[in-house]
């Protein structure tokens, strides 16, 4: 056999799987599956997102949850809305169906996220674990938690390999006798469960589990857990000196580290900084109340924190040493990563919100918009745009675009004669206007728009 030729056929055979590898990367990173993006919870999403804060679409009040993220996929965005899951058109915002859950029925103020994993969506809420058909909307599975009387609250399920990890949540008030778990199920029959870990007295299960490296890392009162994936069986668990952890763990692999947050009532919060392989601290910072799970980008980790709006974001290096701090942050916001900019939020129990959008090295400002403001999801359109989500307090999901198609004034995506219905509408106050109306760009909304439009869709 020609050596020349084997080598070259070996070469082509090698580029072609390379090639592959990078155009399957990059279609995956066109969706946004779970909390924080991956199931490392880095926050990290690598590919475009937007760097102005054209609205692409607002949807009516649904009663999405503030602090909880949504989830994109393909042509569809999912909403966890307390007794309701939504999913929406990604285009339009307008409801492809919804679907009724157990929910926080409680109004413990849970801002579970969903998972999204083979066609199917995961969500924790009151007792229960739900699977639903993402496609259709159907219920396909709903279990109670083995251990009865404990409350879903705030942590939501990580779906990998097919198993869902999941905590079962808070115990009731100062009862010492019922105990929390972190399960792990069979993505296909939730009622086959894998492994539990059993959580001590009055600890929480309320951390979004972080997996990485065969391991799966959660927070249980005022420790933070290690185990393995498999088997369950714990490597190391690792008291934290102050508070107790309230949001999830972010895995960072290359340096081998965890991070997570602690909170103590009334006061301060503290960033850890943890050896992935056995536990140990290595180092730690005082910041604002919180319960944010910080993400991760090369060098630096981003953690938001307050109860009150505004709040603030940090940015630290490796070593623990803070850089830089933008004012808007929460303590249920956990920031986001994407295309050079940091994401982050203001929302409150209270009052105030919105979304602000920041350089990622620098802290200097890209753009903000006055609503909005729940962990930031990203996702890339087919045209090669950014898209960010992000729900509000006001029960509304806010969705931002890099671009906007000019005479589109309803927003769905193309332009026709439906448009220039919607121009005069605006024309005469019957709707606010929008930038996609004003189809000769002088400020105004104008029945002229209106004629334009009509003359470039005859």
């Amino acid at each position: 056999m020609n050596k020349r030729k084997m080598n070259t056929g070996l070469a082509i055979l090698v580029i072609t799987i390379v090639l592959i590898s990078a155009i399957a990367a990059i279609a995956s990173a066109s969706n946004w599956p779970q909390f924080q993006y991956d199931v490392a919870n880095t926050g990290n999403y690598p590919a475009n997102a937007p760097d102005t804060k054209h609205i692409k679409w607002i949807t009516e009040d649904i009663g999405a949850v503030k602090g909880s993220q949504a989830m994109i996929i393909d042509d569809r965005v999912f909403v966890y809305a307390n007794t309701k899951v939504y999913a929406l058109n990604k285009t339009t915002g307008t409801t492809i169906w919804n679907r009724s859950i157990p929910g926080d029925t409680q109004s413990y103020g849970s801002w579970a996220s969903p998972a999204y994993n083979n066609s199917m969506l995961f969500v924790s809420g009151g007792y229960n674990l739900t699977k639903i058909n993402a496609t259709t909307g159907a219920m396909i599975q709903e279990i109670a938690f083995p251990d009865g009387n404990i409350y879903s609250c705030n942590g939501g399920p990580t779906v990998v390999d097919g198993v869902v990890f999941v905590g079962s949540g808070l115990p009731p008030y100062e009862d010492t006798v019922n105990r929390s778990h972190y399960y792990a199920f069979n993505e296909s029959d939730l009622t086959d469960e894998k492994w539990n870990i059993t959580n001590g007295a009055s600890e929480s299960a309320t951390s979004t589990p972080a997996v990485a490296a065969n391991r799966v890392v959660f927070g249980n009162g005022s420790s933070l857990t290690c185990a393995d994936k498999t088997s369950g069986n714990i490597i190391w668990s690792t008291p934290l000196a102050i508070g107790s952890v309230g949001g999830s763990a972010a895995i960072d692999v290359t340096h081998d580290r965890i991070y997570v947050t602690t909170y103590v009532w009334g006061g301060q919060s503290t960033l850890y900084a943890l050896n992935f392989t056995n536990g140990v601290e290595d180092w730690n910072a005082t910041i604002n109340y919180t319960s944010s799970t910080p993400a991760i980008s090369g060098e630096y980790i981003y953690v938001s924190g307050d109860d009150n709006a505004p709040g603030v974001t940090y940015c630290f290096n490796q070593t623990g040493v803070q850089q830089w701090t933008v004012p808007h942050g929460s303590g249920t916001v956990s920031p986001t990563i994407a295309d050079g900019m940091l994401f982050t939020g203001d929302v409150t129990w209270s009052s105030g919100d919105g979304i602000y959008v920041y350089n990622a090295t620098t802290g200097t400002s890209v753009w903000s918009y006055p609503h909005g403001g729940s962990s930031p999801s990203i996702a890339e359109e087919d045209n090669g745009d950014g898209m960010v989500v992000s729900i509000g307090n006001d029960g509304r999901v806010y969705a931002f675009s890099d671009r906007i198609i000019t005479g589109d004034a309803n927003r769905n995506g193309e332009v026709t004669a439906e448009d220039a219905s919607t121009v005069l509408q605006m024309a005469v106050g019957s709707i606010p206007p929008n930038d996609e109306a004003d189809m000769n760009c002088d400020g105004r909304v104008t029945s002229l728009d209106a004629l334009l439009i009509l003359q470039t869709t005859t």
